[in-house]
């Protein structure tokens, strides 16, 4: 079919296309950056801790988290931002190169009309304008695997020079998020095998200089495990394989007793059935949330999927066969849109191609005469791709609104009532179902979990509070009335009078309760 005159514009002007769209998602977030003042109850838990260890020792244990996103939460915070302000230029950055990466891989399979459409569904997709400001490293880790994709498998014969800087890459990617440690790994042979005749004395350098590279960033992470834990690649993510597969329907602060497990062998030898049967499960869910990474335009990707394979070469194989990889990966694991957000070029890369094939397959088909006529001065390729469009502008807006609008103001509020009554220090323990309260303000954050408050009565608490020696008690209604209900009588009255004193309480937009602990 000869190329139309937009197919052609398009073409000309693909890297402008591309610096427009990045630019405008560049103002979308700056205006995100504004809006999202505080750390999100649910989705930003993780944040906290990542901005703790953005201060101090460079290196500090976490049992599910790497040093890569706290370490440049650091450097950014070190040219005068804020913490926060600093985790959230951190994933603006990453999710400026996620769609540079998108728009690199995407050009060696599709035409540029159909980049440009795909660039511009992923620039609108919820999952990605969230994470794009979240204080997650979901972003960070996910646009440094996309790129490291791009650079070794986009180019035809890939240099030692850029399989060093891809290991480079490689390293810090593992160190943010070491769950892509498997493509990390396999993707400079899949760019081998990309090459034609390719001497094995060669291949064997590349690999080697990319372990290199790999390794500068890798190796102190490393050290300081087997230092610290006796193994170099010491981390508890297998916890979390142990939690979803346990918890199942139940809330999240469900836990089974991790005493235990000692590794992912033990959390599978537990109970093998349900740990096969869980796995299946969520495996066979995938594609339909792959398909609702796009609300109400991601189901044409299931027959664009169907046209990609029809039309494959050997470097969509070997993306495909990553990201299957990756969803065998995801799917020992909870699925929820953060962990999925590699999958958007090749959800958002199908829905273009279904967009601009079924117009096409349409004019083709054998239509009566006057018809055919019609259809043929109509612009439906054009006007296929606006409406998909809208519908992606209209949904990312309406989500994205959605979840920054019920921000705990509640909590800082609480924070702010320590720091003005004089309370708040670092020697203060707090004991609360969130983190928020005790980083605001600077005390020592004692966790519900840690003292089986979960699987705790109302009379359980006395004991609770006496053996946590915590100075402060506080319940609230946006996080802890909701997994821990067993105490929400704590929302109306005061069963303890002689253990706790009421000092303090908010009541919008969501209440909490400031208990002081008569110990």
């Amino acid at each position: 079919m000869k190329p139309t005159d937009l197919e052609n514009f398009v073409a000309a002007n693909s890297h402008k296309i591309l610096a427009i769209i990045i630019i405008l998602f560049g103002v979308v977030q700056l205006i995100l950056f504004s809006f999202h003042s505080l750390p999100l109850c649910r989705s930003e838990t993780d944040g906290i801790d990542y901005m703790s260890r953005a201060t101090g020792h460079y290196l500090q244990l976490s049992s599910f988290h790497g040093p890569g996103f706290s370490l440049a939460i650091r450097f950014i915070h070190a040219l005068g931002f804020d913490l926060f302000a600093a985790a959230k230029v951190v994933s603006i950055l990453s999710g400026g190169l996620f769609l540079l990466s998108t728009w690199m891989i995407l050009s060696s399979f599709l035409i540029p009309l159909e980049v440009a459409v795909a660039l511009a569904l992923v620039a609108l997709n919820p999952a990605i304008l969230i994470s794009s400001n979240a204080i997650m490293s979901d972003m960070m880790a996910a646009s440094l695997l996309l790129f490291l994709t791009a650079a070794l498998l986009v180019p035809e014969d890939p240099g030692r020079i850029r399989f060093c800087l891809c290991g480079i890459i490689g390293g810090l990617c593992y160190i943010t998020r070491v769950a892509y440690a498997p493509l990390i790994m396999l993707i400079p042979f899949m760019a081998l095998a990309n090459l034609s005749k390719r001497k094995a004395m060669e291949s064997t350098t590349r690999i080697s200089v990319f372990s290199l590279g790999f390794l500068l960033p890798a190796s102190p992470w490393f050290a300081f495990l087997y230092q610290a834990k006796g193994s170099p690649f010491w981390n508890e993510n297998y916890l979390n394989i142990a939690f979803k597969m346990y918890r199942q329907e139940e809330s999240w602060n469900y836990f089974p007793s991790f005493d235990r497990f000692t590794g992912l062998l033990d959390v599978f030898l537990s109970n093998p059935t349900l740990f096969i049967t869980s796995y299946l499960q969520t495996l066979k869910e995938l594609p339909w949330e792959l398909l609702e990474l796009f609300p109400k335009a991601g189901y044409l990707a299931a027959f664009g999927i169907l046209l990609w394979f029809a039309d494959i070469d050997r470097k969509k194989l070997i993306f495909t066969v990553l990201l299957g990889l990756y969803g065998t990966i995801v799917s020992l694991v909870w699925i929820e849109d953060r962990f999925l957000l590699i999958f958007t070029p090749l959800v958002a890369g199908t829905i273009a191609i279904a967009v601009f094939s079924v117009p096409v397959g349409i004019k083709s088909s054998n239509l009566p005469g006057p018809l055919a006529g019609i259809l043929e001065k109509l612009p439906l390729r054009a006007s296929a791709a606006v409406i998909v469009l809208i519908i992606a502008c209209v949904v990312g807006i309406d989500r994205t609104r959605a979840h920054y609008a019920d921000q705990p103001v509640e909590y800082k509020k609480v924070a702010d009532w320590f720091h003005s009554s004089g309370i708040a220090r670092k020697s203060a323990t707090l004991m609360t179902a969130k983190p928020h309260i005790p980083y605001f303000c600077g005390m020592k954050f004692l966790d519900y979990n840690d003292f089986d408050i979960q699987n705790a009565d109302i009379e359980d608490l006395p004991k609770i509070i006496q053996d946590s020696k915590a100075d402060f008690f506080v319940y609230d209604e946006r996080y802890a009335s909701v997994e821990y209900p067993k105490l929400n009588t704590l929302l109306e009255t005061n069963p303890f009078p002689e253990l706790l004193l009421k000092v303090y309480e908010v009541g919008h937009p969501k209440r909490v309760i400031v208990y002081r602990c008569v110990n």
